[in-house]
C-alpha cells in the first residue's frame, strides 16, 4: 500500500451544534407549519414562522464548517454561546463540562428567547414573525436535546462542545454517534409535549394580533400530532403531510435521517425556504440549493462581530499542498465504486492493514448510503455491498456533492491548527454529518471518527 509523506486523517461526523437538528425538518418545518395554520395564522405568516424555524438549521449549512472550526479548533466560547442560543438551551453557559450544563425542557432559559419575542410589539411584521420562528427552534430543541452532552470526543474540547444527549434511557442512549434524538418515533411522548408547547406559544404570540380566524383547541390536535410523532419512515411522514395538506411534504421527508420506507426519496425536490406563501413557492419549477435561497443567512440574535465575520467568510489560508491532498482524498472517496472502496482510498489512509471488516471503510461507506436511515439501524454492513445502495460521483461531479464553504465557495474548509492540516467537509447526501480530517506532518497514521453533525 502507498504511504503518503505526512498525514493522519481523522474523519469526523460531528454534531457540533450548529444545526443540532435534533428534531429535523419534519418537526422544525413541516409540523411547525401545520401548527401555525391550526393557530390561525395566514399562509404568508405561517410560511415565515416555519421557514425561519427551519433556516436555523439548513440556513447555516454552508457556515457549519466555520462553526466547527471555531468550536473545536479555536475553542471559541462565542461560537459555543451561539450554539447554546440556537439549539442547546442550558441554563449554564460554556465553558463548562457537560454534566454542569444540562439541557432541560422545563427551564426558564429554554423559553426566554421565545417569550422576549412574544413581548415584542408589532406581531404582524414579517421580521417579528421570523424572529418568533427562529426562537421556536431553540425551544423545540430543548425537548430533543434534553439531557447531557458527551464528555469525551478527542477532536473537540468538551467544555465547548454540544452533542445529542447521552442519558435518554438505559437501553436507548443515542449520544453523539446516533440520530435517535432526531427521530420523533423514538420518544413520541416528548414529541407531543414539544408540539403542544409550540402551539401554546403560538397562541400567546397571536393574542395581540387582529386575526379573523379561530384557532383549533389544543385537545383536538393531540390525535394528529400523535400520528406524526409515531411515523417511522420518510414514506409515513410524507403521507402525513399530504393528508394534513402541508405543502412540500416529499421535500420535507427527504430532508430527514429517517429510513426511506419502501421507495427512494433521492429524486424528491429540495425544500423551498424562500419568502412567500407556499402557493408562490410551489409554482417555482427550479428550487435553488439551500445556500442560494437565503445567501449569508444568520440567526437574528445578538452575535459577536468577529464571529459573524468569520461565519460569513471562513478563510483560514490553506497551503496549495494541503488543498490538493484534501481534494484528492475526497474525490477518491466519492468516485470509487463502493465494491472497490479499500483500494480506492487506502493510499490516503497511512500505514494500515485492511481486513474484511474494517471500521474506517465502514464509516466511509455509510456516509455514501442513498438511504441514510440505514446508517445506524444495526443492519448496515460495509463488506456486504450492493452498488445500487450508494451514491457514486464522477470526476466532473464530485465537488457538486459537497456543500460549499460560505464566503469562499470551496468544496471543503482547509487550514492548519496545532501543527496539523485540518479539512472540514459536508456531503449533500448526508447534511447532518460533517467530515473532519486531521492531517499530521508524517502522513503515517489514520484516525477516523464519526459524530452526528447538527
Amino acid at each position: 500500500m502507498m504511504t503518503l509523506k505526512s498525514i493522519a486523517v481523522g474523519l469526523a461526523v460531528a454534531i457540533v451544534s450548529l444545526s443540532a437538528n435534533a428534531y429535523e425538518s419534519d418537526f422544525h418545518f413541516g409540523l411547525t407549519w401545520w401548527l401555525a395554520r391550526q393557530a390561525g395564522f395566514s399562509p404568508q405568516q405561517t410560511q415565515e414562522i416555519a421557514r425561519q424555524d427551519e433556516l436555523t438549521d439548513t440556513g447555516m449549512l454552508d457556515a457549519k464548517h466555520a462553526m466547527i472550526w471555531k468550536l473545536c479548533l479555536a475553542q471559541d466560547t462565542r461560537a459555543s454561546d451561539l450554539a447554546r442560543a440556537m439549539h442547546f438551551r442550558s441554563k449554564k453557559a460554556p465553558p463548562a463540562e457537560p454534566p454542569e450544563r444540562l439541557v432541560t425542557d422545563d427551564s426558564v432559559y429554554a423559553e426566554a428567547q421565545t417569550r422576549s419575542i412574544i413581548f415584542t410589539p408589532d406581531h404582524e411584521n414579517l421580521e417579528t414573525l421570523g424572529s418568533f420562528g427562529q426562537a421556536l427552534h431553540g425551544r423545540q430543541d430543548a425537548y430533543s436535546h434534553a439531557g447531557q452532552s458527551e464528555t469525551f470526543w478527542p477532536p473537540c474540547q468538551t467544555m465547548w462542545l454540544w452533542t445529542h444527549p447521552v442519558d435518554r434511557t438505559p437501553h436507548d442512549n443515542g449520544g453523539m454517534f446516533s440520530h435517535k434524538a432526531d427521530r420523533t418515533y423514538k420518544f413520541p411522548a416528548k414529541c407531543l409535549s414539544a408540539a403542544l408547547k409550540t402551539y401554546d406559544l403560538m397562541l400567546q404570540f397571536r393574542s395581540t394580533m387582529k386575526l379573523s380566524s379561530t384557532p383549533m383547541k389544543p385537545d383536538d390536535l393531540k390525535a394528529p400530532i400523535g400520528k406524526f410523532c409515531e411515523a417511522k419512515t420518510k414514506v409515513e411522514k410524507a403521507q402525513w403531510f399530504k393528508s394534513e395538506e402541508v405543502p412540500q411534504g416529499e421535500a420535507i421527508a427527504r430532508n430527514t435521517s429517517l429510513a426511506d420506507g419502501g421507495r427512494s426519496f433521492a429524486g424528491a425536490p429540495r425544500m423551498d425556504l424562500r419568502e412567500g406563501p407556499p402557493s408562490v413557492n410551489a409554482a417555482q419549477a427550479i428550487i435553488p440549493e439551500y445556500e442560494n435561497q437565503e445567501p449569508g443567512w444568520l440567526p437574528p440574535i445578538e452575535m459577536d462581530e468577529q464571529l459573524k465575520s468569520f461565519l460569513m467568510r471562513a478563510d483560514v489560508s490553506p497551503t496549495p499542498e494541503s488543498v490538493a491532498f484534501s481534494q484528492n482524498f475526497i474525490k477518491a472517496w466519492l468516485t470509487t465504486p463502493p465494491e472497490k472502496m479499500p483500494a480506492g482510498v487506502e493510499r490516503f489512509l497511512g500505514k494500515k492493514t485492511f481486513v474484511d471488516v474494517d471500521a474506517d471503510i465502514d464509516k466511509l461507506m455509510r456516509l455514501r448510503l442513498k438511504d441514510q436511515g440505514k446508517s445506524d439501524s444495526g443492519i448496515f454492513k460495509a463488506n456486504s455491498v450492493n452498488p445500487d445502495d450508494y451514491v457514486t460521483y464522477t470526476d466532473d461531479t464530485w465537488s457538486n456533492a459537497l456543500i460549499p464553504v460560505r464566503g469562499i465557495k470551496a468544496p471543503a474548509l482547509v487550514g492548519e491548527s496545532g501543527g496539523k492540516i485540518i479539512v472540514i467537509a459536508i456531503l449533500r447526501n448526508a447534511p447532518n454529518e460533517v467530515l473532519m480530517m486531521e492531517v499530521t506532518p508524517d502522513y503515517q497514521q489514520t484516525s477516523i471518527r464519526t459524530l452526528i453533525a447538527h
